[in-house]
């Protein structure tokens, strides 16, 4: 008997696009398949939109508040009856041949315990603004982690049994990261591979770009440096704060990233522009270099960025 595959959609404010995901899922090649599917307190119209789907492999678990995407995906993996847990985010879709391929990298090698894809990176109109494609073996893998992440989180598939046994981390909450924190960690002890192929159309979200340097979204400037130091310290000594559950010392390490931020808005505009850059937004990027070069004076560091900004602009496109 084919393996049951559970596929975790946690939805909040998706009305515009969870149909074509959940479709996409509907339409697998692999047909032994369960959708464990939540409305995460949304104030559109997703909630109403996923109730439309009488299909029994559609199976809802709405909030009845907003908990955030960590609890949301942890409450889904719980419930969930596959022996294989696949991610979905509820604003991208998959290849019809995405699932069966997954299941086949699984059925060749016994040893494997998560396997991820290549993506298409999507606009808001469907537009396919690049491909990425990634190294297969877990060698190659495994020597970029924790300084990079050749993977797309969202498109792997796991063995039930790890991810029922190691969660999404807490302390992450809707900061971001607590994908690439997960997913170091099952790479730096387990076997993991991508498989050379675009599986996976990705959305590109306008709206968390922008939101990037706004004061009240500072926590996504510096998680990632976090997830570094975590990882890296997972991957030299064994353990970190978060698997000694020594919060103290983690909060303390936080705390000394926050005030770098609050003390220096240049750094906050300096990653925002960071991320249009690597997204290839380079409208955008233009728009908030010229920004902070208004907010923050006409100076060295300012004229610069903005001058390397130009240069992408012009030279990447």
């Amino acid at each position: 008997m084919k393996p049951l595959i559970s596929i975790i959609v946690p939805a909040y404010n998706a009305s515009r696009y969870i149909k074509q995901c959940l479709n996409s899922l509907l339409v697998q090649t692999y047909d032994n398949i369960e959708i464990l599917v939540a409305d995460d307190g949304s104030i559109d119209n997703t909630k109403s939109l996923i109730n439309q789907y009488s299909d029994t492999r559609v199976k809802k678990y709405h909030n009845t508040t907003n908990l955030g995407v960590v609890a949301t995906r942890n409450k889904l993996i719980s419930l969930a009856s596959g022996d294989y847990i696949v991610l979905q985010d509820s604003d991208d879709w998959s290849a019809p041949s995405r699932i069966e391929k997954q299941v086949a990298a699984f059925d060749q090698d016994k040893g494997l315990v998560a396997c991820g894809t290549g993506f298409n990176k999507v606009d808001n109109k469907n537009k396919v603004l690049f491909s990425k494609v990634f190294p297969t073996d877990h060698k190659s893998i495994l020597s970029e982690i924790p300084n990079d992440f050749p993977l797309q989180c969202p498109s792997v598939m796991f063995k039930a049994t790890y991810l029922k046994k190691n969660p999404y981390a807490d302390f992450f909450g809707n900061s971001g990261n607590e994908d690439l924190y997960l997913m170091g960690k099952l790479i730096l002890n387990n076997k993991f591979i991508n498989i050379p192929a675009p599986l996976y159309n990705y959305r590109l979200n306008d709206q968390s770009l922008t939101k990037l340097g706004q004061q009240s979204d500072l926590r996504r400037l510096y998680i990632n440096q976090i997830t570094v130091k975590l990882l890296t310290d997972l991957r030299e000594t064994g353990t970190n704060w978060i698997e000694s559950n020594d919060m103290a010392s983690l909060n303390d390490y936080e705390n000394s990233l926050r005030k770098k931020y609050e003390n220096n808005p240049f750094l906050l505009h300096e990653h925002n522009i960071g991320q249009m850059l690597y997204w290839k937004q380079y409208r955008s990027a233009l728009r908030a270099a010229l920004t902070n070069v208004t907010e923050n004076g006409v100076n060295p560091k300012t004229i610069r960025l903005f001058l390397y900004v130009c240069k992408q602009a012009i030279y990447r496109r």
